[in-house]
């Protein structure tokens, strides 16, 4: 079935259907019951599915069982204890053992650097691709005496091969929403059966504009108080951008001609604002949310870490050229931002 054609055509269908139904719902979304509903309804059919119909609680909890038998150290430092890092082999400074591994492997022989640790930090030691040459010490050598150079291979290979198709389709799912650029339209596979006529007014950070001048004319374009502009002006610092409208396209679009003809006098650029069809900003914030649940999954395997390391750098399969790791990478500096 990873292979089917219509594996991402039907996931796509899912999230066209429920994605709205959790997120932008009104005008102020409980974040904590939309967290709730997109776990239910969205991030536990897929884990169900990359499991392949085997409890996700008990499969995820085997992979970090497996791991924690692995050969690390993974001693954490306290603050001001003696860290080393070699000179010759380590990948960059901040690849570090403790005093411990040190004394047993072979780069107390080599050029070394010795530091007080601020706290916090792990021991590097097993850690392969902390290292170019020496990765174990004597204590955490694997048995073979040779590290595993590929940690996929550790993992079944049905869950290697769901891992790529869940893993690419949400990739390509994030990269497509947080890339997007149309207002009032989705990505084809994403459209909803019905196209709602709820709209939000999207003020984004700008870095140029005051708190002041942001609440100033938000109070004068969407009649909020002083306290209300004051929120929205926090939110949008903090995350980059906030809705401060939701309703029809008509009532989002004098809200935004007021707030640009407001903040534009003069030479100075008017604040960045958009109305935006609600399903639009609801699969953005889910893209974003799918992002943290991708994080959350290869945390408990490094062989899944591998997996999502490399379809997120592999083409996709219909004629793009970048990956959608490249393509989140080139589209960046478009990002909202807080």
């Amino acid at each position: 079935w990873q292979q089917s054609p219509t594996l991402r055509a039907d996931l796509y269908s899912h999230l066209a259907l429920h994605v709205p139904r959790v997120y932008c719902t009104a005008a102020a979304g409980c974040a904590h019951s939309e967290d709730f509903l997109a776990g239910q309804l969205l991030l536990e059919p897929l884990e169900w599915l990359l499991c392949g119909g085997w409890d996700p609680l008990e499969r995820f909890g085997a992979l970090r069982q497996e791991a924690q038998t692995r050969q690390l150290c993974g001693h954490a430092f306290k603050m001001g204890e003696p860290t080393y890092s070699c000179r010759e082999c380590a990948m960059d400074p901040t690849c570090v053992l403790c005093m411990e591994c040190f004394q047993h492997s072979v780069h107390k022989s080599h050029r070394y650097r010795m530091n007080a640790s601020g706290g916090g930090g792990l021991c590097d030691c097993g850690d392969v691709e902390a290292w170019k040459s020496g990765p174990f010490c004597d204590i955490h050598l694997p048995a073979s005496g040779t590290p595993d150079p590929d940690p996929t291979s550790r993992l079944p290979s049905d869950l290697v091969a769901r891992a790529q198709a869940v893993f690419s389709i949400a990739l390509r799912y994030a990269a497509d929403m947080l890339c997007w650029e149309e207002d009032d339209t989705l990505p084809l596979g994403l459209e909803p059966t019905r196209k709602g006529s709820a709209y939000y007014c999207m003020l984004f950070n700008d870095e140029v504009h005051t708190y002041e001048q942001v609440i100033y004319v938000l109070q004068k374009a969407v009649g909020c108080s002083q306290k209300e502009a004051s929120n929205f002006a926090t939110n949008i610092d903090r995350d980059g951008r906030k809705s401060v409208l939701y309703g029809e396209h008509k009532l989002c679009e004098q809200a935004k001609a007021v707030i640009e003809r407001s903040t534009g006098r003069g030479n100075q650029k008017p604040l960045k604002v958009r109305v935006m069809l609600a399903a639009v900003v609801a699969h953005q914030l889910f893209a974003m949310r799918l992002l943290a649940w991708l994080a959350h999954v290869i945390s408990h395997s490094e062989g899944l870490r591998r997996v999502l390391c490399q379809v997120g750098l592999d083409p996709v399969p219909d004629g793009q050229d970048s990956s959608p790791i490249s393509r989140l990478m080139l589209y960046d500096s478009k990002l909202w931002k807080g």
